[in-house]
């Protein structure tokens, strides 16, 4: 867990240390995160609506991007958070995609993590119709990389 934790909702992620290697490469984590307006990607699990709670069998995406402050509730975003808007309409991250991570392409074309799925970005709306608000993860690549560092 993020060991500068000072409040509850925020700093929401963590990593997990595997049992046992694996063949698969990491995302990279970008330098820097696209100004709003940039095209992004979010994935998940998660339910589609509010109001069941079936979980997706197969990994959904959506085309996203990242959002300006003004677009989810105020007070919502800081240097650590930002909102992130559906380019589909009524349809946004929900239960179950918390910590599901956000893709901009790279200037090499390549993916590369930008965020992670942290909850609503607005007070009493519905997740599907509302916007989202994602952890900025280069803003703990350090923090990321010294704890992988310490840890392997």
């Amino acid at each position: 867990m993020n060991g500068d934790v000072k409040a509850a909702d925020k700093d929401d992620f963590a990593l997990v240390r595997l049992d046992r290697p694996v063949t698969e490469k990491p995302v990279r984590i970008a330098e820097r995160a696209g100004r709003p307006g940039t095209p992004t990607r979010i994935l998940g699990f998660g339910t589609t609506t509010d109001t069941e709670l079936e979980f997706a069998e197969r990994l959904q995406e959506l085309k996203t991007r990242r959002g300006t402050d003004t677009e989810c509730a105020p007070g919502y975003t800081d240097w650590t958070r930002w909102c992130t808007i559906s380019r589909v309409p009524e349809v946004m991250a929900c239960f179950g995609d918390s910590g599901g991570p956000q893709l901009q392409k790279g200037r090499d074309g390549r993916w590369e993590l930008i965020g992670a799925t942290s909850g609503p970005g607005a007070p009493g709306v519905a997740c599907p119709a509302g916007p989202g608000l994602y952890t900025h993860v280069p803003a703990y690549a350090v923090w990321i990389r010294t704890a992988i560092r310490r840890n392997t």
